[in-house]
C-alpha cells in the first residue's frame, strides 16, 4: 500500500532555504567576523547612549576588587566551555560546505540503510516521516527501514511498499543494551554490516530531503571519515506554536556550529562524545567495532565517545534535517532530563565535568 496524502501535501520550500543558507555559509569566514564586529560595536554604542556603560565602568580605573571577584567566579566557567566562545569560532572559521560535493570519488559503497527506530508510541509521526521518503525511494543502493520495538506492531499495512518493516524479537537479549540501544544492536547483527555498508540513523520525527540524502552519498563516496553528523533545524512543524520552546531549540542549532561542528572540523572527532542521536551516518565497520551493546541511556553519546577512543574519524555532513520542537514545557524538561541522566551515566569524570560546569554556570549567573 502506498500512501500519497503526506507526500502530495504542499510543504514549505525547505530546498530553497537550505540552498540559500549554504550559499551564505560558503563565505562565512568573511561574513560572520564582520557581522560580529559590527554587532559588538553597535552594542557598545548603545551602552554609551543609554548610560549603562558609565553605571558599570568606573572612570580611570583599570581594575577593581569587583573585577577580581567576577574573574575568579566566572573565569573557570569560561575556560571550561571547551573551547571558550565555541559558537563564535565555529561561525567564523571556514566551513567549506561544498567540499565533499566538489571532491573526487574515493571509495565505493554497497548499501545505505535509512533506519528509523520507534517504540510505536507516535504512530502518526512515523507514518508522516515515512511519507517524505516517497520522493527518495528510487535511488540505487539506498533502502528504508522502520524498526519497531513493541508488540503488537501497529504499522502493518500502514507504510509505503518500499519501506521494510522490522520487529525486534522479544527473545533478543544482548549483554548490556536496553531500550533503543538494544534495537540498534539487533539491527547491526541482523544486517551483517560490512565496511561497504552505511546506516543513516533517524528519530521518529526527523525529516530528510533529496539534498540531505545526496549530501550523505557525497560524504560516503568522496569523504574519508567513518561517521558523519549533520545540522538539525527544529522548524518542521509547529515552529512558533510556543515561542519559548522555539527559542530553546534555536540555541541547539547554534550549538551545531560550535560544540558539535567545531571539534569535528578541527580534529575529526566530537568533543568527548557530543553527537546527535539523529541524522548520524555511520559506517558498518565502525558499528561492528564499537557496537551498541551498552547500558548507557545516552547510547549516541556513548557510541561517539568510544568510536573516538578507537580512532574512528568523524566528519560533518553539510545538509539540514528537520524536526519539530517539543510541544510543551513538560516535554522539554523530560527530554533534557533524559539527556543529562544518560550522559552522566558515562563512566568518565571528564564527561561528567564537561556537562556539570555549564549547568553550574547558569546558576552562578542567576545568583549574580
Amino acid at each position: 500500500m502506498t500512501l500519497k496524502n503526506g507526500a502530495d501535501r504542499k510543504e514549505p520550500d525547505h530546498k530553497s532555504r537550505t540552498q540559500n543558507l549554504y550559499a551564505i555559509l560558503n563565505y562565512n569566514w568573511a561574513i560572520f567576523p564582520c557581522t560580529a564586529t559590527i554587532l559588538f560595536l553597535g552594542l557598545y554604542e548603545i551602552s554609551i547612549w543609554t548610560g549603562a556603560y558609565h553605571e558599570v565602568v568606573v572612570p580611570d580605573a583599570r581594575w577593581t576588587p569587583d573585577c577580581t571577584v567576577l574573574a575568579m567566579i566566572l573565569g573557570p566557567f569560561l575556560l571550561f566551555q571547551l573551547p571558550p566562545y565555541y559558537t563564535l569560532w565555529g561561525l567564523c572559521l571556514p566551513i567549506r560546505p561544498f567540499a565533499y560535493a566538489k571532491a573526487s570519488k574515493k571509495r565505493p559503497f554497497r548499501s545505505l540503510k535509512v533506519c528509523l527506530v520507534t517504540k510505536a508510541t507516535n504512530v502518526q509521526t512515523v507514518i508522516h516521516t515515512a511519507q517524505h521518503w516517497n520522493r527518495l525511494s528510487k535511488r540505487d543502493r539506498i533502502s528504508f527501514h522502520v524498526v519497531v520495538d513493541s508488540v503488537p506492531n501497529p504499522f502493518v499495512g500502514m507504510l509505503p511498499d518500499f519501506v521494510e518493516l522490522l520487529e525486534v524479537p522479544s527473545s533478543f537479549r544482548p549483554d548490556h543494551a536496553r531500550h533503543k540501544a538494544r534495537v540498534l544492536e539487533w539491527c547491526r547483527r541482523h544486517w551483517r554490516l560490512s565496511e561497504q555498508d552505511w546506516v543513516l540513523h533517524l528519530d521518529e520525527e526527523t525529516e530528510i530531503t533529496e539534498e540531505a540524502l545526496s549530501a550523505c552519498v557525497d560524504f560516503i563516496e568522496r569523504g574519508a571519515e567513518d561517521i558523519g553528523m549533520g545540522t538539525i533545524f527544529y522548524n518542521a512543524h509547529n515552529h512558533w506554536k510556543n515561542p519559548l520552546l522555539t527559542v530553546a531549540e534555536a540555541l541547539r542549532v547554534a550549538e551545531d556550529f560550535g560544540r558539535f561542528q567545531l571539534p569535528v572540523r578541527l580534529f575529526q572527532r566530537p568533543l568527548l562524545g557530543w553527537m546527535h542521536g539523529s541524522f548520524i551516518l555511520i559506517n558498518g565497520q565502525a558499528e561492528n567495532a564499537v557496537t551498541w551493546d551498552t547500558n548507557c541511556l545516552a547510547e549516541d553519546f556513548w557510541f561517539a565517545y568510544h568510536a573516538a577512543k578507537q580512532g574512528f574519524k568523524t566528519g560533518w555532513i553539510h545538509a539540514v534535517a528537520r524536526e519539530q520542537p517539543p510541544e510543551s514545557l513538560q516535554d522539554l524538561v523530560r527530554q533534557r532530563r533524559r539527556w543529562y541522566s544518560g550522559i552522566m551515566s558515562v563512566p568518565d569524570w571528564s564527561v561528567r565535568l564537561a556537562l556539570a560546569i555549564p549547568m553550574l554556570e547558569s546558576f552562578v549567573h542567576l545568583g549574580l
